[in-house]
């Protein structure tokens, strides 16, 4: 009886260990953020590393971007068609042909997870064209996920 307990012990500390080692931190979803929006591009993975208000600000700010108050109203509705009523993919699209290195590159320079372990921040810095830019993306656990509510969207 005592191996038997010991035994279930041994598999939740196991489980609940190699569980933890699995779970993202805010420095590696700022990563795959990068990857997946500014060198992949792609929106749909992209989008999965940003809160739900995250997620909106980003669409309109593609959606800005691509400046579809230029288009007649019989394009701007086909593409409304096409796109299930959703321009954002098309947008990413076009803003997707300009050169990717304008982008430059990120680098994290660090992170700070709060006492209360929901929110953090992590520190990063562009290299665009020469020039050195730092700013900081906040990060909240949402549902034990870590998604960037604020900072680098595009």
């Amino acid at each position: 009886m005592k191996k038997m307990f010991l035994t279930v012990c041994f598999s939740v500390f196991l489980m609940v260990g190699l569980s933890a080692c699995f779970e993202s931190s805010p420095e590696s979803v700022v990563e795959d953020y990068i990857e997946s929006m500014h060198y992949q591009r792609d929106f749909e993975k992209g989008s999965k590393f940003l809160s739900f208000n995250a997620q909106k600000n980003l669409s309109a700010s593609i959606v800005l971007q691509c400046n579809l108050g230029k288009l007649s109203v019989r394009k701007y509705n086909e593409l409304m068609k096409k796109y299930d009523n959703d321009p954002t993919v098309y947008c990413l699209e076009k803003i997707s042909k300009n050169d990717l290195s304008s982008f430059g590159t990120v680098e994290i320079l660090g992170s700070e997870v709060y006492a209360d372990g929901k929110k953090a921040r992590v520190k990063i810095e562009r290299l665009i064209q020469g020039m050195k830019y730092k700013d900081t993306v906040e990060l909240e656990k949402i549902n034990n996920e870590w998604k960037i509510t604020n900072g680098m969207f595009l």
